[in-house]
């Protein structure tokens, strides 16, 4: 989840951009701080996706025949925790960093703290590409009616089960095969997975799993 920290100079580098595409004869070198939490050696992406967003904007300045120069300057951390502290004492200071990259969960502390401004006063949200970002998503990135941040990237969290198991704890070969679509219209929820992972463990079904391995 990408929110702004700090509102002014993101609107300033905003306002920027757009006088620059509309055609502005001059030059200017900004500078944008992005900083991301829980952003290990695979999640370099979280703040490569910032730098790459400046480029296309560069060189769409470059196409009109104007002059932009943009320096991201990119910090992650491994850890939540010392990521939460950095950004809180930063904020606080006065110099926190444009783009926060976090999950939705700090969205509503955050706001409610005012360490992040509402993008949806910076950026069009009823245009293309962020009119066609899930409802879901934009939920989770609001608060109090107002949208704070904007998805970067979500996560699948496939599960699965044994058809022998689903049919020691009661199914028939018919519930079995019917149970794909009961998840895909929202019959079979997540609450019902739960009771039934319940009903195999206190049967100890899962502890009968048979496990094959090689000398």
């Amino acid at each position: 989840m990408t929110t702004g920290a700090n509102m002014g100079s993101w609107k300033k580098h905003l306002l920027h951009f757009s006088i620059v595409l509309a055609g502005a004869a001059h030059a200017a070198d900004y500078e944008i701080s992005v900083v991301a939490g829980g952003a290990g050696p695979n999640d370099h992406y979280r703040t490569d996706a910032i730098e790459m967003a400046a480029n296309i904007l560069m060189q769409e300045a470059d196409a009109a025949g104007e002059e932009l120069n943009i320096k991201v300057n990119k910090r992650s951390y491994a850890d939540w925790d010392s990521f939460k502290q950095a950004v809180t004492l930063a904020a606080e200071s006065g110099s926190a960093p444009d783009i926060v990259v976090t999950g939705h969960v700090d969205i509503a502390p955050w706001a409610q703290s005012g360490l992040i401004a509402p993008v949806e006063d910076y950026v069009d949200m009823d245009a293309w590409p962020l009119n066609n970002l899930y409802p879901n998503l934009v939920e989770i990135s609001s608060f109090n009616g107002m949208i704070y941040g904007i998805p970067q990237d979500s996560e699948a969290r496939p599960f699965f089960a044994w058809k022998q198991y689903l049919a020691q704890i009661g199914y028939d070969q018919q519930a079995i095969d019917s149970l794909p679509d009961r998840i895909e219209t929202g019959e079979y929820t997540l609450y019902d997975m739960l009771e039934d992972a319940k009903k195999a463990q206190d049967e100890a079904w899962l502890l009968k799993v048979t496990v094959s391995t090689r000398e």
